[in-house]
């Protein structure tokens, strides 16, 4: 083997292991053993270990779309994880291309049964692989993840902090990111939305979707705008849980427009655990 190649493996093998402590570890898991489950992007974030009772386990994670949800589901199911019941994010904006664009695909890669071909290199190739040179990029240059990872800085301000002209504008331009004119869906989200829904017929589990709370200016920006995953679980035969107006009177349990507080993800998730028991 030639030295210049052996020399790009070793430097390949260091910064991939950067790549995983900073990025990966954090995101792929060990199958745990539960039986309820909360996918969800960052919305679900907020809940964090409050729904680890009663054998819950949040598996949510931001920018998670529904093809990332997917592969997740058919691990745990691979792995034997008898799993009871799905809570599943259907929020307004979760078929739309935004979430398309903005997914975890590149992490979501190792939920995947690993198939000796393509795959090796977009797992584990640190040099072609142009999220992982994003993700040292930002590192050498001294921003965290959390930072960086959703194109936006960390707010550090929670939402009754603002004014509410300053939040009615902010509220405005979340809903022009999230949601086009045309409201136009990803085919490739909504196919695997309707395969998650087969998966969970199939395999006899009970699928339930969970719509977030959102700030009162939130919902005034977007109006009746809705991608409608609600809708493709409806017509499914399973039942839609709304609490998108549960706090929209109280500012101070969210972060920002579309987004609980660490208290507020607290009492989703009592609220939550209450109505299962």
């Amino acid at each position: 083997m030639p030295l210049i190649l052996i020399l790009l493996m070793g430097v390949n093998t260091i910064l991939f292991q950067k790549v995983r402590a900073i990025y990966l570890d954090s995101y792929v898991i060990e199958a745990p053993s539960n039986s309820k489950f909360l996918f969800a992007d960052s919305h679900g974030n907020p809940l964090s270990d409050y729904l680890r009772t009663g054998d819950f386990f949040n598996f949510s994670a931001s920018s998670d779309s529904y093809l990332d949800i997917e592969k997740k589901i058919n691990h745990l199911l691979r792995k034997e994880i008898r799993i009871d019941t799905i809570f599943l994010s259907v929020d307004r904006h979760t078929l739309s291309e935004y979430r398309l664009r903005l997914n975890n695909l590149d992490r979501s890669i190792f939920y995947d049964k690993l198939q000796l071909n393509h795959q090796i290199m977009d797992r584990y190739l640190v040099f072609t692989n142009e999220s992982y040179i994003g993700i040292l990029k930002r590192y050498l240059s001294g921003l965290t993840i959390k930072e960086s990872s959703q194109g936006v800085l960390v707010n550090t301000k929670s939402w009754v902090g603002y004014s509410i002209d300053k939040r009615q504008t902010l509220a405005r331009e979340r809903a022009v990111v999230q949601y086009d004119d045309s409201l136009s869906k990803s085919e490739d989200v909504s196919a695997a939305l309707l395969r998650i829904i087969a998966l969970c017929k199939a395999n006899g589990i009970a699928l339930i979707g969970i719509k977030f709370p959102l700030t009162k200016e939130y919902l005034l920006a977007i109006g009746d705008k809705n991608y409608g995953a609600d809708s493709l679980l409806l017509k499914s035969g399973f039942s839609i849980w709304d609490y998108s107006t549960l706090y929209e009177d109280d500012p101070s349990l969210f972060v920002d427009q579309d987004h609980l507080s660490e208290l507020g993800g607290r009492r989703f998730a009592k609220e939550l655990l209450q109505r299962i028991d």
